[in-house]
């Protein structure tokens, strides 16, 4: 295996009967740069212990039902892309703050998945992607995420609420779509690139400061109740751009 695991770039793993098969086996792939574990059993070992790949970009953790824990994320120091999905037993991702040059983070159908510690120190993350995570009730305040393009939350129907949103500067994509227990956003004044903005579902959520000073914005959805409140508010107040907004939604 010592030749292979050299210079093996991509390896994908699937329906291994056993976790702990895995541990010996990723110790020797130096050279990896893509790994995908997919529809694993844990054969007596619900927790996955990854090894210090250092060359290692992109990694996928797809359909483990089993699995708690993942450990070792932190000796990934090269790791750009992480997708964690349909892992339902996983309660935290540990050491997600060494991350340094993580670009992407994608995490979906995470029904026991409760918290995000660390999240708030991924300085170099352009993507945050979170669909259908129901146990997660609040995340870390992710305004030092300076360069963070796209925020999804999606389906997160115990989020109360998004600390921080204010600060993310460079934020272009807002997707809330169906995260009902939100209540408020905060002063949205300062997402001056902001193109995308969905709350459709977002019913707790009343008010949306700064929602008129959004220049950028050329896409938004909200539910009927919140348009036509918005609406009654006339394009003198909320500026024409937004006026028009609301009623090309109006009439799609």
């Amino acid at each position: 295996m010592g030749g292979l695991g050299e210079c093996l770039s991509r390896l994908t793993i699937k329906k291994c009967p056993s976790l702990a098969n895995l541990d010996g086996l990723l110790q020797l792939l130096g050279a990896l740069e893509e790994l995908t574990l997919y529809e694993q059993s844990s054969g007596g070992k619900p927790s996955l212990d990854l090894p210090c790949l250092v060359n290692l970009k992109r990694l996928y953790i797809r359909s483990c039902p089993e699995l708690t824990e993942v450990t070792g994320l932190g000796r990934l120091v090269s790791l750009e892309w992480l997708t964690v999905e349909s892992c339902t037993s996983i309660r935290q991702l540990f050491d997600l703050s060494e991350l340094k040059n993580l670009k992407e983070l994608n995490l979906s159908d995470g029904q026991s998945l409760t918290d995000l510690i660390g999240v708030d120190r991924l300085e170099s993350l352009r993507k945050l992607r979170m669909r259908r995570c129901c146990s997660v009730r609040k995340l870390p305040n992710l305004s030092s995420l300076k360069n963070l393009e796209t925020l999804e939350l999606v389906g997160c129907t115990e989020l109360t609420e998004v600390e921080g949103v204010e600060g993310l500067e460079s934020l272009m994509e807002l997707n809330l779509f169906n995260c009902r227990s939100i209540t408020e956003l905060g002063n949205l004044s300062a997402l001056k690139k902001l193109r995308m903005f969905d709350i459709v579902g977002c019913t707790k959520l009343i008010e949306l400061d700064g929602l008129d000073e959004l220049e950028e914005l050329r896409y938004l959805e909200m539910g009927k109740r919140m348009r036509a409140r918005y609406l009654a508010k006339s394009a003198a107040r909320y500026g024409k751009g937004l006026a028009a907004l609301l009623v090309d939604q109006s009439t799609n």
